[in-house]
């Protein structure tokens, strides 16, 4: 097991410095990555430079990719389609009204295409995250209660187990998904120790599950049974989350609440891995 993060070539794909950049999602020809607090979703082709697509005047917690050109957002309190010439669909509102307020926080599409995404409050505090699931008929039902701050969730490739970071208590855990998306007992998958804050997660084509650690300037990678394979180092403090895009590591990061951010916080961040992606799952919203 890697005890120390080992070096990688890495670049920055642009300029851009994001608050708290999140949420990279890769939809087989664009990438795209939000700022959560900013309210903003910025999305490039390739690895070209990002641009700023869409800004809110709520936190945007996460943006998937849909078919048919379209995205996925969970913003504010309320889920919403977002289509190609900009026009906001709002379909649910699962956290309106809750005290303390909750926003949103990452969210990803299962290999059966169901939609799933993280909410919390504005402290992380332990018992008011969650994770729900969007319905076919574009309705949320809560499948996870009492989660601190819920970052992925990832999938296995043949979509039997799902993954699940909950940031505030420093623990991955695995979740048996049945048939029809119903959910088993967890199992704690990683004990991430010293490596960081488990932050965004994703599953590379190997079926093995990457780890953002926040605060810890690393990606880590672990084989199907947990174990630690790689532990890369990359420069920015807060990594947040990690996806795969035509054979490229894409990582995110965060520069907010850092007194003497350096020039990589907030980055996102190109890393050279030999490593490729499963195909994209998509939302499809019709």
């Amino acid at each position: 097991m890697p005890l120390s993060p080992r070096r990688v070539p890495v670049q920055p794909l642009d300029a851009h410095r994001f608050f708290l950049g999140e949420c990279a999602r890769w939809d087989g020809h664009r990438l795209s990555v939000v700022d959560i607090l900013a309210g903003d979703l910025w999305t490039g082709v390739g690895t070209s430079p990002l641009e700023r697509r869409l800004h809110l005047d709520l936190p945007l917690g996460a943006a998937v990719p849909a078919r048919h050109g379209g995205t996925i957002l969970a913003a504010g309190d309320g889920i919403a389609l977002l289509d190609r010439d900009g026009a906001l669909d709002w379909w649910t509102r699962p956290i309106a009204g809750l005290e303390p307020v909750r926003r949103f926080n990452d969210a990803a599409v299962d290999p059966s295409g169901r939609l799933w995404f993280g909410s919390m409050d504005h402290d992380g505090t332990p018992g008011n995250g969650a994770l729900h699931r969007l319905t076919p008929d574009r309705a949320a039902v809560t499948m996870i209660d009492g989660l601190g701050c819920p970052n992925g969730p990832a999938f296995s490739l043949d979509g039997s187990s799902m993954y699940l970071s909950d940031s505030t208590r420093r623990v991955v855990s695995r979740y048996p998904v049945r048939e029809g998306g119903g959910l088993e007992e967890p199992s704690i998958f990683i004990e991430v120790g010293n490596l960081g804050v488990p932050d965004g997660l994703t599953v590379d084509a190997e079926d093995h599950l990457w780890v953002a650690f926040w605060g810890g300037s690393a990606i880590g990678r672990f084989s199907p049974a947990g174990v630690l394979v790689d532990l890369l180092g990359v420069p920015a403090r807060q990594p947040t989350s990690v996806c795969v895009a035509d054979d490229l590591l894409i990582v995110t990061s965060a520069r907010g609440g850092l007194a003497d951010p350096n020039p990589l916080d907030g980055a996102v961040l190109i890393v050279d891995f030999p490593v490729s992606g499963p195909a994209p799952t998509l939302f499809d919203p019709l």
